[in-house]
């Protein structure tokens, strides 16, 4: 068995140790995607049915997961530079979906009352 010599056991350890970090980073903010991904799924088929009050429970979900994966990913996301250009491009995108789909859910109401 090859023997490592004390450098590369630190460097290993090192490295190790920045890997963990970054799990404890990009983990959660791939769940914060998933969950605005299973939001955005839920707006479409309010949007089907026409349920302008589910739309907008879904609108805001996306909106408060666009805005978590923008704060967690300013704050922590430098330690992955490709990571942080990757979320970072995901919250303006998300952030941009709330928006429309909010405008879709009023454009609903207002057919609806009619």
């Amino acid at each position: 068995m090859m023997r490592l010599g004390f450098r590369w056991k630190v460097a290993l350890a090192a490295a190790s140790a920045y890997f963990a970090v970054l799990g404890l980073v990009t983990f959660p903010l791939f769940i914060l995607e998933e969950a605005s991904q299973v939001a955005m799924f839920g707006v479409w088929g309010a949007k089907a049915a026409r349920d302008a009050a589910a739309m907008r429970m879904g609108c805001e979900l996306v909106a408060g997961n666009a805005t978590t994966i923008h704060d967690v990913n300013l704050y922590l996301g430098w330690l992955n530079p490709l990571s942080w250009t990757a979320y970072d491009h995901y919250a303006e995108a998300a952030g941009y979906y709330a928006r429309t789909c909010r405008g879709q859910a009023d454009r609903i109401e207002r057919r609806t009352r009619k």
